[in-house]
């Protein structure tokens, strides 16, 4: 304190002295000298106002720190809010743009789709307008000079579009697929000097309804007429021999066909969904009628077969319907598989003595059959011979079978009463399952096994045999009545 003191003092003097000096002089030197006098004295004041100035600035220090803290708060909060508002946006924007691409993706799948269905549709009537036939505007008529052998594969022209062909003498062959798919032809002109007409050489020429076959033709080749389904009327004349597999399969609108003696084979399928074919003569000259042959022609009533013929291949008269009688010359020795199955209308059929096999399901579906007589010189039935036949009374089985076989006589709903030849040793599974009005069948002491659901659902049925027998013990065992003979 003493040292402030004396600092005052000096200053004091100091400003006396300057105070001589001139008045403008002075006066500045007084103001100076207060200005000065004035810092000294507050330099030279309390320590607790000196606290205290430093209290105050610590306080604007803090009030400015907490303002700025307040300021920093509130920025950051604004910040975070903006940036919130940004993401809401941004996703707003991707969710519209999300929306707006399905929209577009579905716009332009249904797009698609439009022009799919129009391309069928557009499709289908082409196809339509080419199956139909030819207006007068686009009728074609084809003539076919002297080339040796005839090929249409390189036809540039419509072939729907083709309504008469005329083929000149000199053509020899006609060859595979010369004219399929001429679906407008309705004539042609075959002349004499063709020889061969090959595969699928008329193939699904659906306006064709008649055609007239020279003598000169030898061979007519698989599915060489097949599909035509205008055809009504065709003559296969007497220098053809072999009649190949489909020839005239699905003529539908055909209802008469002759078949020269000429022809040894009539081959697979040949005459197959020929569905209005109500009759055919079958000459003595074929000893091969192939499978499916006659399938599925639904409209024939009669058949005959030739005694060249030895096989019945199968399926060849499967599925028609309509067949009541059929006559089977003793010539054949085995009629094949599904021969005659699903001919629901044949009601009597006999089996000629050559006959040593009925294969499977050979008669199955016959609905309509009541009688059947198998001779003696059958060794086998297989297996679904006769099932479901339906309306089968009565029927006698030959000496020498020895196994009825699986499912024989299944659902024969009409059959009552049958006697099983000593031949027979086996009876197999289901043999007779389901024939519900089965009251009585026969066993003799040569049966040693039965399988234990030969007779099921045969609800009513009761064995006869022997005392002691294997049918005996196997009746016991199932509960089935047995009388003792």
């Amino acid at each position: 304190m003493k040292k402030y003191a004396y600092l005052s003092c000096c200053i004091l003097i100091v400003c006396m002295v300057l105070c001589s000096c001139s008045k403008k002089e002075g006066t500045k030197n007084e103001s100076d000298g207060t200005k000065k006098t004035s810092e000294i004295v507050e330099t030279n004041g309390d320590d607790i106002e000196e606290e205290e100035t430093v209290g105050q600035i610590t306080d604007n220090d803090s009030i400015g720190k907490e303002t700025v803290e307040q300021q920093t708060t509130a920025n950051k909060q604004e910040t975070v809010e903006q940036q919130t508002t940004s993401k809401k946006q941004d996703t707003a924007n991707k969710q519209e743009t999300v929306e707006q691409q399905t929209t577009s993706k579905k716009q332009d799948t249904a797009n698609k789709q439009e022009t799919v269905e129009q391309q069928t549709t557009s499709k289908k009537q082409d196809t339509e307008e080419q199956q139909t036939k030819p207006s007068v505007e686009n009728k074609i008529t084809l003539t076919i000079l002297d080339n040796m052998w005839l090929d249409m594969l390189e036809y540039e022209g419509d072939r729907a579009g083709i309504d008469e062909v005329i083929i000149n003498n000199g053509v020899t062959h006609i060859i595979d697929g010369a004219f399929n798919r001429c679906t407008g032809l309705k004539n042609i002109t075959i002349p004499n000097s063709v020889i061969y007409i090959g595969s699928q050489a008329f193939g699904d020429c659906l306006s064709l309804k008649n055609i007239t076959i020279p003598n000169s033709v030898t061979y007519i080749g698989s599915q060489a007429f097949g599909g035509c389904w205008s055809l009504k009327n065709i003559t296969i004349p007497n220098s053809v021999t072999t009649i190949d597999y489909g020839a005239f399969n699905g003529c539908s609108s055909l209802t008469n066909i002759t078949i020269p003696n000429s022809v040894t084979t009539i081959g697979y399928g040949a005459f197959n969904d020929c569905s209005s074919l109500t009759n055919v003569t079958i000459p003595n000259s074929v000893t091969t009628i192939e499978s499916y042959a006659f399938n599925g022609c639904s409209s024939l009533t009669n058949v005959t077969i030739p005694n060249s013929v030895t096989t019945i291949e199968s399926y060849t008269f499967g599925g028609c319907e309509n067949l009541t009688n059929v006559t089977i010359p003793n010539s054949v020795t085995t009629i094949d598989k599904s021969a005659f199955g699903g001919c629901s209308s044949l009601k009597n059929i006999t089996i000629p003595n050559s006959v040593t096999t009925i294969e499977s399901y050979t008669f199955g579906g016959c609905s309509g059959l009541t009688n059947i007589t198998i001779p003696n010189n059958v060794m086998f039935i297989k297996d679904r011979a006769f099932m479901e036949c339906r309306s089968l009374i009565d029927i006698t089985l030959p000496n020498s079978i020895t196994t009825i076989e699986s499912l024989t006589f299944y659902n024969c709903y009409g059959l009552k009463n049958i006697i099983i030849p000593n031949s027979v040793t086996t009876i197999e599974h289901e043999a007779f399952r389901g024939c519900i009005n089965l009251v009585s069948i026969t066993i003799p002491n040569s049966v040693t096994y039965i399988d234990s659901e030969a007779f099921k659902e045969c609800y009513r049925l009761t064995i006869y045999g022997q005392a002691g027998s294997y049918a005996e013990t196997f009746a016991k065992e199932n509960n089935i009545k047995f009388v003792i003979q």
